[in-house]
């Protein structure tokens, strides 16, 4: 997503957790409802690490700090903290509101060429952004992980507590729920 030369915007209303926050933490821009939006890094919680580009975006965009406490607790984040943090651009309290800053930005984007928008993307994105190798690097350290005998375990108790659906009451409130799959 960073080497595209066009500039990527997300909008979040709903859980984003593990690749899905993975991806959205790639994008150039990302916004977010405070009634819905849910996001976190889980996979610690599994025995295993963000191995899509998360550790990388997510620590660029929040610093080292944050990353250790959001990525080695598992713990979600919602819309106003994400804000403050640099999680997110910006929480808005209705997706109508959302939308319309959205439609402004692209309004605004498009009166611009797009030489020096890819160009601009492109410096910014140096300065910011992880390099190939740092991911190939944590994809490495990801595969490592799954050699882990407990990974199955865990894996095991996650899908039994959550009765294997993804709108059940575990997962919905996965990041308060986390310590249950130690019980």
């Amino acid at each position: 997503m960073t080497t595209l030369p066009q500039i990527t915007i997300g909008a979040v209303e709903g859980k984003a957790r593990g690749a899905g926050n993975e991806f959205l933490s790639s994008l150039d821009m990302l916004f977010g409802t405070t009634t819905h939006t849910v996001l976190s890094s889980p996979e610690i919680a599994l025995g295993i690490l963000p191995g899509g580009g998360g550790i990388q975006f997510l620590t660029r965009l929040i610093g080292s700090g944050r990353a250790m406490e959001y990525i080695l607790t598992a713990t979600d984040i919602g819309a106003v903290e994400a804000a403050q943090i640099g999680w997110i651009n910006k929480a808005f309290e209705t997706t109508e509101a959302m939308n319309s800053h959205i439609d402004n930005l692209i309004s605004r984007l498009l009166l611009f060429s797009p030489t020096a928008l890819a160009l601009s993307k492109q410096a910014i994105s140096a300065a910011a952004r992880p390099q190939l190798s740092d991911l190939l690097a944590d994809s490495d350290r990801f595969l490592q992980t799954l050699s882990d005998p407990q990974i199955p375990e865990l894996i095991g108790k996650v899908l039994r507590l959550s009765n294997n659906q993804s709108n059940e009451t575990f997962e919905q409130f996965l990041g308060e729920n986390i310590p249950l799959v130690y019980e």
